[in-house]
């Protein structure tokens, strides 16, 4: 991702700054201060902006406004979960790893700011319209756009078969051959991996080998793989391929590429990330297990780098624990994530995603069948974003508390396209079937089929709560409930929703709407709700009957772009985004990833 703030905010994920920041943006009680450093204050508030806006200012009553709050204040309430007398699970634990030097900076900046009100012109001071916000949202779609083209796609990844060469097969077979007879813990050239799993048990520099010359070192065994992660930094530049499914339910791995010294992926960025393209093949890596329960950056590859690419991984049993920034596949990811399907439970507490925690790069065509249980900033398929996820889907159990979604947790700049989720979330506040925050960003031509559960405040059927986004061709399906903001497709809106619908029974204790429970400075055009099973009949957006919505056709939903052909589809299909049957069922999204359009 670029480093310039104006395309880019910092991401969740990370060592303890990365933690601590994260609950303030998350939990509503982000203090402001005075006495630090206010231009240190502002780096390190970067990434409270996905919530509490650029300059402090929220444009949801969710988030506190910290822009001129109290400096004093501030430093008592640090103080406070420091010393226990305010308890919560993710403050208390973040406020033990952020310096003093830290907290006064980020007091000042915010104590800086000017006053606890929008400044004219400003987003959250912006009146109602019925136009579509174009400044913002071509500023939303420019940076989205960016970030997509920062990572190239995966290389080769077209070209190669399912399987590699012969030649590669029949040198694992050589080691299995060779390997009969051996004592099982020999390792005569001494470079950790046991002669049973070395394709080259006499040098000391290799394990693996390239029989067919294509580049690729063939990971044969679950000796081979234990030892990319363990190889140190030599092995993270290297292109591998599997050759074989693969039983790893042995002792727990070592993710390949990591946080760095200080385990802080905020700080170390992606420079120990495995750099290179490590292609499954369509092989299974069945039992994988990584417990590092105070890590950051912790998959089955911790970090995977810029340059960094992983496709066609198959993971099953797979189970993952760490901190901030975890995920089965990868931790924390600045590369791309292609053709890969992961099923198992993953936990954590900071941008927990089923496939990928923190995702500043691509996720292509991939899946996610998963149990997920976090904290804040958890989602089926990925949990802190800044990158994009394109024709995808996740099939997902989800429990955790602010910042929940059946796709992503907290998009921010990101770009969600032609994807879809299925299965139950369950949260607190900010809570959506497919993002649960969403600012500054892109959600397009996808579908959830969600059960969306929440206790507290902007709950929607597929955004929580979407900020200076826009919403387009989008399906909500599931039922919802919560006590406020609770809306059948959006819980609050401040962005644009257009072509869009919802049919799920909506249950709230106010603000409540079919499609959108608030809308309080959002623009709504072409999207409509099933007024019967709603059970809701007011809000945003038109209210109809079943009977109505199943009949409409293209003409009748006056929509202007229907017969847009789908863009992201890997498979390079022509369908349109919406395909429509009257008189049999809704209309549908046309673009949705093999084998998960109803």
């Amino acid at each position: 991702m670029s480093d310039s703030p104006s395309l880019r905010k910092q991401p969740l994920w990370g060592g303890s700054r990365g933690a601590f920041l994260a609950a303030l943006a998350l939990l509503n009680v982000l203090p402001t201060y005075a006495a630090g450093d206010a231009a240190r204050g502002r780096a390190l508030a970067e990434t409270c902006v996905p919530c509490h806006g650029n300059a402090g200012v929220s444009a949801s009553p969710a988030f506190p406004i910290l822009a001129g709050q109290q400096y004093d204040y501030l430093i008592s309430a640090m103080n406070a979960y420091l010393g226990g007398s305010r308890q919560d699970s993710i403050m208390g634990g973040a406020i033990r790893n952020l310096s003093a030097a830290q907290i006064e900076d980020l007091a000042a900046y915010y104590a800086s700011l000017s006053g606890l009100r929008p400044a004219a012109g400003s987003p959250a001071a912006a009146p109602s319209s019925g136009s579509v916000p174009s400044a913002a949202l071509a500023a939303a779609q420019a940076a989205a756009d960016a970030a997509r083209s920062l990572v190239p796609p995966p290389p080769r990844a077209a070209q190669r078969g399912r399987d590699p060469d012969a030649r590669e097969r029949a040198a694992c077979a050589v080691v299995t051959r060779r390997a009969i007879g051996l004592p099982p813990n020999a390792d005569r050239d001494g470079d950790g991996v046991t002669d049973l799993d070395d394709a080259a048990p006499d040098d000391a520099r290799a394990f693996a080998v390239d029989a067919d010359g294509d580049g690729y070192l063939a990971v044969c065994n679950a000796g081979q793989l234990r030892a990319v992660g363990h190889g140190g930094t030599t092995w993270l530049r290297q292109r591998f391929e599997l050759v074989a499914d693969l039983d790893m339910s042995g002792s727990a791995l070592e993710p390949i590429g990591n946080c760095g010294p200080a385990n802080n992926c905020m700080l170390a960025r992606d420079q120990f990330g495995y750099a290179a393209h490590f292609d499954g093949n369509g092989h299974v890596l069945r039992g994988v297990r990584i417990v590092r329960a105070e890590g950051g950056g912790v998959g089955l590859f911790g970090t995977l780098a810029r340059e960094g690419a992983v496709t066609r991984v198959v993971l099953r049993e797979a189970q993952v624990q760490g901190a901030n920034g975890v995920g089965l596949l990868v931790g924390a990811s600045f590369g791309v994530v292609a053709a890969c399907d992961a099923q198992g439970r993953v936990t954590g507490r900071v941008a927990v995603g089923g496939l990928v925690g923190g995702n500043a790069g691509r996720i292509i065509d991939s899946r996610a069948d998963v149990q997920v249980e976090a904290m804040a900033a958890a989602g089926g398929l990925a949990g802190d974003m800044n990158g994009t996820v394109e024709h995808s889907s996740a099939r997902v159990s989800l429990k955790a508390g602010k910042g929940v979604g059946g796709l992503v947790g907290l998009s921010t700049y990101g770009r969600v396209l032609e994807s879809a989720a299925f299965g139950e979330v369950a949260g607190v506040d900010n809570v959506g079937g497919l993002v649960g925050v969403n600012t500054d960003a892109l959600l397009e031509a996808s579908e959830a089929r969600v059960t969306v559960l929440a206790s507290g405040t902007n709950v929607g059927g597929a955004v929580g709560y979407s900020a200076q986004s826009l919403l387009r061709d989008v399906v909500a399906r599931g039922a919802v409930r919560g006590r406020s903001a609770v809306g059948g497709l959006v819980g609050r809106n401040s962005g644009a929703v257009l072509q869009a619908f919802s049919t799920g029974k909506v249950e709230g204790e106010s603000a409540v709407g079919g499609l959108i429970g608030d809308n309080t400075g959002g623009t709504v055009r072409g999207a409509l709700f099933d007024r019967d099973t709603a059970g809701v009949a007011t809000g945003a957006g038109r209210a109809r009957s079943t009977a109505e919505m199943q009949a409409m056709t293209a003409n009748e939903a006056a929509w202007d772009d229907a017969n847009r052909s789908c863009r992201a589809s890997i498979e390079m299909r022509t369908s349109s985004v919406w395909i429509f049957a009257p008189s049999r069922d809704y209309p549908r999204i046309g673009c949705l990833p093999r084998g998960v359009a109803p």
